[in-house]
């Protein structure tokens, strides 16, 4: 693995850097093997750093999202959607983790099969409600997550305990109510605008501002622009669902007890 990477950098650089970045900041680009050149547009540098050159570094994980979906649309038609086989996923998502499968094979759908599978499996396990999301659980998952850091498996294990403590937070009654979406689901368009934005400020500052100030600026930038492609894109091309109810994930979930 590494060897390859060594390649790919050197042949990324010699058919790259001297169209993306200038020739006095040509040594600070990332390797192509490692952020992918169709991260960075032709003569297009926001600021001479290691990746001053990438337009929108989040649009990473849109094949790997398209490929998981595809998946377990696959995995839906041939009746397959059962705890084993999510089981099955997550173990493979983990091994490899383990083992450097995480390259770009699969548009590096690899890289978040664990974690994808970790939310199938609570997901066909949510039958059991509030036992599910038991604050013992959680703090077993928060142990496991803690010794995982010492042991250098932060990653690996953050895959099932740290997405079943994501998942614990979000469903515990006993958390206040934030009423994030009264403006509309801006959580997308914060996701993709996000970088964008910061690399625009980061250029109009001339590369000089601190990170609190390209925050303060570029936060309130892109969660206008987020509203703007909510009300304007996203919600009038969302999936027009039948009015059929459709089962709650568990009608007690996490409330501690």
């Amino acid at each position: 693995m590494p060897h390859r990477l060594r390649v790919l950098d050197r042949a990324a650089r010699d058919e790259f850097a001297a169209e993306r970045i200038p020739g006095e900041t040509r040594d600070l680009a990332v390797p192509a093997a490692q952020c992918g050149a169709r991260h960075w547009l032709p003569g297009v540098v926001f600021w001479p750093g290691n990746i001053g050159g990438i337009v929108n570094g989040p649009l990473w994980s849109l094949p790997c999202e398209a490929l998981l979906y595809l998946m377990l649309f696959g995995l839906g038609v041939c009746r397959l959607l059962t705890p084993p086989v999510s089981l099955i996923l997550l173990a493979t998502g983990i091994l490899c983790l383990q083992i450097e499968l995480v390259d770009n094979s699969f548009g590096s759908a690899l890289w978040l099969l664990g974690f994808f599978a970790a939310g199938m499996c609570l997901y066909r396990l949510r039958r059991f409600g509030p036992r599910l999301f038991a604050w013992h659980w959680a703090l077993l998952a928060a142990l496991g997550l803690a010794l995982s850091i010492p042991a250098g498996q932060f990653i690996a294990a953050f895959a099932l305990f740290g997405s079943y403590l994501v998942l614990y937070l979000a469903l515990n009654r006993r958390l206040p109510v934030v009423r994030a979406a009264r403006f509309g689901d801006l959580s997308y368009g914060l996701y993709i605008y996000g970088w964008p934005v910061e690399q625009c400020v980061v250029y109009a500052t001339g590369a000089t501002a601190p990170w609190w100030v390209v925050f303060a600026i570029a936060a309130p930038l892109t969660a206008a622009i987020a509203f703007l492609s909510w009300h304007l894109i996203e919600k009038r091309c969302r999936w027009q669902s039948r009015a059929a109810a459709r089962p709650a994930l568990a009608p007690a979930a996490a409330t501690g007890d």
